[in-house]
């Protein structure tokens, strides 16, 4: 049934970020065969085109997941999906697994768009970047890095899709509108306040250090007085690179554990569709 319900969700949102990323990589293209013109206002207005082109991505990509997350569970569709024979937990791992692959897609289109622009017309170099990829993922000194700063951006990027669900769940819970709309503002402040705080909070990361390639667990100000000591030590400073915030990490499993069973208990128990 999960599978079944994935491949449905798919079919039934991929025709505009399709359209709309295939749209960006032509217009990237465009803009960079026009800016090898040595015409200084159609380089002025490729580059118009090109940034136009990128924000254009943005904005579809976070239209898609608020479409998935939104309307299309919050809506008369929502409401005969919710009558159909499929576990709330089905439903919401699904849309996940959906917006992740199109977030997937919206990096690969991005970079490629990067490419496009930049090499001019030479379209077998465009295609460079995909290989570039591929070596890197299957580069030893690469893969756990990359690994790890995969794992700590897949969890925020829950608990993004967790806090866009569970406002839509509280916009869309059977009680008067007032009290909903405090409730919501409550939440969204309270997430502010939150993420603010734990920008703060100087708590233990895992860094990679090229040069020795081994990890270090230290907090920021302690990774300034290894650098420092480094550099007195042997006249040049180590590359660190902050590949896992455990602090920020615990807190987006906390936010995505908690929008997940505060949007499943409202669907369940509390959602009023009329």
């Amino acid at each position: 049934m999960f599978g079944k319900y994935l491949l449905f969700e798919l079919k039934n949102s991929y025709k505009f970020p399709a359209i709309a990323f295939g749209s960006c990589l032509i217009a990237s293209l465009l803009a960079g065969i026009t800016i090898s013109v040595t015409v200084p206002i159609l380089n002025s207005i490729a580059v118009i085109v090109f940034f136009l082109s990128m924000m254009f991505a943005f904005i579809a990509i976070l239209s898609t997941l608020i479409q998935v997350f939104g309307r299309r569970l919050f809506s008369h569709q929502g409401y005969l999906t919710l009558t159909l024979p499929i576990k709330t937990n089905t439903i919401i791992f699904s849309k996940v697994l959906v917006c992740f692959i199109y977030m997937i897609v919206f990096i690969l289109t991005f970079i490629l768009m990067i490419r496009l622009f930049l090499i001019s017309v030479n379209l077998q170099g465009a295609f460079a970047v995909f290989f570039e990829i591929l070596k890197a993922l299957f580069n030893d000194e690469a893969v756990s890095v990359i690994i790890l700063l995969m794992l700590n951006g897949f969890i925020g990027f829950v608990s993004f899709l967790m806090v866009i669900l569970t406002l839509n769940s509280l916009r869309h819970m059977g009680m008067a509108k007032s009290k909903r709309t405090v409730i919501i503002i409550a939440v969204i402040i309270g997430y502010i306040i939150l993420n603010s705080l734990i920008e703060r909070i100087d708590f233990y990361n895992l860094y990679y250090v090229s040069e020795t390639k081994s990890y270090l667990l230290m907090t920021n100000a302690q990774v300034e007085e290894y650098l420092t000591g480094v550099y007195n030590r042997l006249g040049y400073t180590y590359n660190t690179v902050p590949v896992f915030n455990i602090l920020q990490f615990v807190y987006y499993l906390a936010i995505s554990v908690t929008g997940y069973f505060v949007s499943k208990y409202i669907i369940e128990s509390k959602l009023d569709l009329y």
